[in-house]
């Protein structure tokens, strides 16, 4: 529908005189507020007609009554006086030179101690409060509340918002926001906005319906991107004289070729669906669990959450991304994110997702990698090399790229890149924090939320995510049933009362009855909508696979014994261990005993880019062709190797661990179909290590290390559920018995007497105290969508703007998820890059005053690693972070990749000792950690 801006208006020379945006390089050369006003109005109206989806426009729509061009003027208006606020002395003063054009035009500035409190955004909230009380009548508490939730959005354009204290300090100190003289500028730039952008005749309707939390977010999200895109001296020139606003913003759009939204257009029937969808497939016949998953989103009418629960390697991928088309075609959804729980598992799943993406035929779209090692993805960096493309994007740490001062926006969707904005490319692949991080209080929280809100969201692996991680994925779910987003989680060993604590979030978000699930089937899809929520049993053609289970001593001798007089005949060999400790240990001695065999360790303390490159070589050899699967090969590893990975073992040695995560591992244990097997790994077998003792009662003690990771409760029922005893053989029958292991593995279980009672009665007692302070721990940094005062301030939702959770360290994981660091080597002349297979390797590094260059920095980043846990504990944590900080340089971080991070300097021998822990550096061990007198 036709909404037209008004003319451009004539501004008095006070008004002209205000500086929006200066030029470092030339005192000279600067832009008008006024400028930049109508600049920011028409980009964000051309946001709105190509770029927003339908669902988002709709949801402002209803916001302000249900018309489109109501919504679509609304935003040009907000965009239009998000930075009135810059018409004060608080602001004019910080270019002294600039400042002497208001100070000509008769305007008082001057510099007060307090000027940094008094920031634009924020007198930009006064200066709209004031306006609109001045022109219309608020004759009470509650209309002036209404009113000025319009005015809120305004004041978190910088990604925060000022509380009530700040704002009332601001209001009465005349030399932060002027005397009358500054007032009626101000006033003059909202007259002259509200004009030229068309708001005269709506905003008395406007004002008579407050604004919803979820609108306001939404608001200023888009008027966030509008000024960035504004803001840029490239897009938008500071040479006068100025083109019309509408050329200016037509020419940036053009070079900045944005992606419209995706138009998904789902088939009628599966089958089409499939083969159009997913080419490469050698089965193109759907399963049964696709075609359930396919079915039931075709049946909704309106937003849903689908549970999909499935067995490991039971194409769970493509009929996730099938309802999830389905499912977008409902609700206008103009994107999709995938999220996984590791960037191994997320580096897994991109290609996939890529190519699931090309076949998305007629539409422009951007795909963006999301997690803060994308840019050592060699896939991505070879697409961006070979299509020369803007419609890859990779997640970085700033708005700037490259050398400094290089423009991240050359690009459209390197633009999208940005740290903050990477979720807004239309096909988004990451880790699940990408996008827990809208539930977690947090700076620029706001443009998290437009990129969910616009998109249908899968999560697969969801049963990764612990108690700490729930917290924040079942607030996320109550926000996507708010924005009307569908949501597809995906698991093969998914609890029910996780299942119906997900349900009843995502209801809740809806607005939607309380739901109760109560179906054991399995394979199971689940969907919650306003209809309420139905449960789909899948009739699966899927064989059963029978794996033999057994234990082992937790000896040496015992794993390589049994690894040598399995491997006669050839055969590749998983070796799964739950600590990097156990895991090095154990390739040591494999190595040793047999010296022919070639053995792969793979974990989280390798430089980033070693492990990238072993994870990647395990994905290409162990993958579903036979073209590079070597005829013996011995994979030793931790978790990674039960996450997501599409990789195939013959035979599979594991730690103990829950049975849920067992259930995980055994889906990499003969997961294709292969013409040959070796001949004693012909069937399936899952030997089991870690236990090491059992007494009187039968009751098992594990390794302190395991136990350390998992807790002793899980590990107690793992293993009566499986109804272990040494070398007695024991037939696991999957996914037959997924539901009944998982459901006792977290619910009610029987003992066989009374001393395994007692060990069970303790170990739970102490589990569910963990349990409970790692919820706790998550509920002081989750945003929760208010239930009460919909009027309330912004900044009473979000939290002190000194507090938010990201600038305190808090993430969305728990804090033993470890500390990253940069390794690099110090030599007698200097820091050097750390060595390994990349170009940089041995390169000597800047010191002091200089700060790294691009490709330096490009190096750098490639040797991060965790350090081990046990130096991030809260009782060891604080010395080890302050002798790190000793390595900290001032000149790194005006690197946005170094920004930030600790800095591990090893000797020239690849040693070092932070706070009494003895590290050293293996190439082929990764780090090596022992404490005090262990070393």
């Amino acid at each position: 529908m036709n909404a037209p801006f008004g003319k451009a208006p004539t501004f008095t020379r006070r008004a002209s005189s205000i500086w929006a945006k200066s030029n470092r390089d030339d005192e000279t050369s600067w832009l008008p507020l006024t400028q930049h006003l109508m600049d920011a109005a028409v980009v964000a109206d051309q946001l709105w007609t190509s770029w927003l989806p339908n669902s988002i426009r709709a949801q402002l729509a209803e916001s302000v009554g249900g018309s489109d061009e109501s919504a679509r003027v609304l935003v040009r208006w907000l965009a239009a006086g998000h930075d009135v606020g810059k018409a004060s002395p608080a602001f004019a003063v910080q270019v002294d030179h600039l400042a002497d054009h208001a100070r000509d035009a008769g305007l008082k500035v001057t510099l007060h101690q307090d000027r940094a409190m008094a920031r634009h955004e924020t007198v930009s909230q006064i200066a709209l409060r004031s306006w609109l009380e001045g022109h219309f009548d608020l004759p009470d508490r509650k209309s002036r509340r209404r009113a000025f939730t319009y005015a809120d959005v305004a004041s978190g354009h910088h990604g925060r918002w000022a509380g009530s204290d700040v704002i009332g300090k601001i209001e009465t100190t005349t030399a932060l926001i002027g005397d009358q003289a500054w007032a009626d500028v101000r006033d003059e730039l909202i007259d002259a906005v509200t004009s030229f952008t068309g708001a005269e005749p709506y905003i008395e309707r406007w004002i008579e319906r407050l604004l919803t939390v979820e609108a306001r977010m939404l608001l200023t999200g888009i008027v966030i991107i509008a000024d960035w895109i504004a803001s840029n001296g490239d897009l938008f020139s500071y040479e006068r004289p100025y083109a019309a606003a509408a050329e200016r913003a037509d020419q940036a759009l053009i070079d900045l070729a944005l992606p419209g939204p995706w138009r998904p257009q789902a088939d009628a029937q599966i089958q089409p669906a499939l083969a159009r969808r997913f080419p490469h497939l050698d089965r193109l016949q759907p399963r049964d669990i696709q075609r359930v998953a396919f079915e039931c989103a075709r049946a909704q009418t309106g937003p849903a959450l689908l549970i999909i629960e499935a067995s490991t390697g039971g194409g769970k991928t493509e009929a996730g991304l099938l309802a999830a088309e389905a499912l977008a075609v409902k609700t206008g959804s103009g994107g999709i994110f995938f999220g996984l729980p590791t960037m191994a598992t997320t580096d897994a799943m991109f290609m996939r997702v890529h190519k699931w993406v090309e076949t998305q035929a007629g539409t422009h779209l951007s795909i963006s990698l999301v997690h803060s090692k994308s840019y050592l993805n060699e896939d991505l960096q070879d697409l961006r090399r070979r299509t020369h493309s803007s419609s890859i994007a990779q997640d970085v740490t700033d708005e700037t790229t490259g050398a400094k001062g290089e423009s991240q926006v050359a690009e459209a969707n390197a633009w999208l890149s940005g740290r903050h904005k990477a979720l807004l490319a239309n096909m988004s692949v990451g880790t699940i924090d990408q996008v827990l991080r809208a539930a977690l209080k947090s700076k620029y929280v706001v443009l998290r939320h437009l990129a969910i809100a616009g998109k249908t969201i899968i999560i697969d692996e969801v049963h990764a995510a612990d108690a700490y991680m729930r917290q924040f994925l079942v607030a996320l779910l109550k926000w996507l049933g708010r924005y009307g987003a569908s949501v597809v989680l995906m698991s093969a060993t998914l609890p029910m009362a996780q299942r119906q604590e997900f349900c009843a979030a995502y209801a809740d978000g809806l607005g939607a009855p309380p739901p109760k699930v109560s179906n054991n089937a399995y394979p199971l899809v689940t969907a919650t909508s306003t209809a309420g929520t139905t449960e789909h049993p899948v009739e699966s053609s899927e064989s059963e696979r029978i794996i033999q289970v057994r234990q082992i001593r937790d000896e040496m001798d015992d794993l390589t014994n049994a690894i040598a007089d399995r491997l006669t005949d050839g055969g590749c060999i998983a070796v799964v261990r739950n600590t990097v400790g156990r895991a090095q240990s154990a390739a040591l001695a494999i190595q040793s005993a047999l010296p022919e065999a070639e053995v792969i360790l793979v974990h989280s303390r390798f430089l980033a880019s070693e492990r990238l490159r072993r994870e990647a070589a395990l994905r290409t050899r162990l993958g579903p062709g036979d073209d590079d699967r070597p005829r013996t090969l011995i994979v030793v590893g931790t978790q990674v190797l039960e996450q997501s990975l599409d990789v195939d073992f013959d035979l599979m040695f594991s730690d103990i661990a829950p049975i849920d995560l067992l259930i995980q591992r055994i889906g990499r244990l003969h997961r294709h179909q292969r013409s040959a097997r070796p001949l004693k790994l012909a069937e399936p077998q899952l030997i089991l290590t870690g236990i090491t003792g059992i007494d009187a009662a039968g009751v098992p003690a594990f390794d302190r290390g395991i136990q350390a990771v998992y807790q002793l409760a899980p590990l107690l029922r793992s293993y009566l559920l499986l109804g272990l005893s040494v070398n007695a053989d024991r037939d696991l029958r999957l996914p037959t018995e997924n539901r009944s292991l998982i459901e006792a593995a977290y619910g009610d279980i029987d003992a066989p007497d009374n001393a395994w009672r007692e060990a069970l009665d303790a170990a739970d007692s102490k589990w569910k105290k963990t349990l409970d302070e790692l919820r706790d721990r998550a509920r002081s940094f989750v945003l929760e969508p208010p239930k009460t005062e919909p009027d309330q301030p912004m900044y009473k939702f979000l939290g002190d703007p000194g507090d938010l959770s990201e600038e305190r360290g808090w993430g969305v994981r728990d804090g033993d998820d470890g500390i990253e660091v940069l390794v690099v080597r110090r030599a007698p002349d200097g820091w050097h890059v750390m060595p390994g297979d990349h170009r940089s390797a041995d390169e000597t590094l800047p010191f002091e005053h200089e700060t790294p260059s691009w490709h330096q920095a490009s190096a750098l980043a490639r040797t991060t690693l965790k350090l081990p846990g046990a130096m991030c504990k809260p009782w060891s944590i604080d010395p080890v972070i302050r002798d790190l900080e000793r390595n900290g340089l001032a000149s790194w971080q005006e690197s946005p990749l170094l920004r930030g991070q600790l800095v591990l300097v090893l000797d020239d021998d690849l040693t070092a000792t932070v706070a009494d822990h003895h590290l050293r550096y293996d190439a082929d061990l990764g780090l090596i950690h022992s404490k005090g007198n262990q070393a």
